[in-house]
């Protein structure tokens, strides 16, 4: 099966990640490697987590890539990503909520 290597924007279940230039100043690197807790965790390998107030990235290096158990393993160019659960617009209510996978 050949590797699917994500180079500029990919999404793995609820989660979304954008390639950017670098990490903002005030980023502090986190010692865990799980992108989303839950019962289902995404799970960084090969790379550094860091976080601000209300932003997250990771730091990937070579072959870095993102596990899940019900998802298509994800890899990523060397580079910096910032990722997030994605969000949708109720139809009728209006309300935005985080997608639930």
């Amino acid at each position: 099966m050949e590797k699917k290597l994500v180079k500029e924007s990919g999404q793995q279940g609820d989660i979304v990640f954008i390639k950017i230039d670098k990490l903002p100043d005030n980023a502090i690197k986190h010692e865990c490697k799980t992108i989303q807790e839950s019962t289902h965790p995404h799970v960084l390998e090969g790379g550094d987590i860091y976080v601000t107030e209300n932003e997250r990235f990771f730091v990937a290096k070579e072959n870095a890539c993102v596990n899940h158990d019900t998802h298509e393993t994800l890899y990523f160019e060397n580079g910096i990503w910032q990722f997030g659960k994605i969000l949708e617009k109720g139809i009728f209510s209006g309300l935005v909520a985080p997608v639930v996978d």
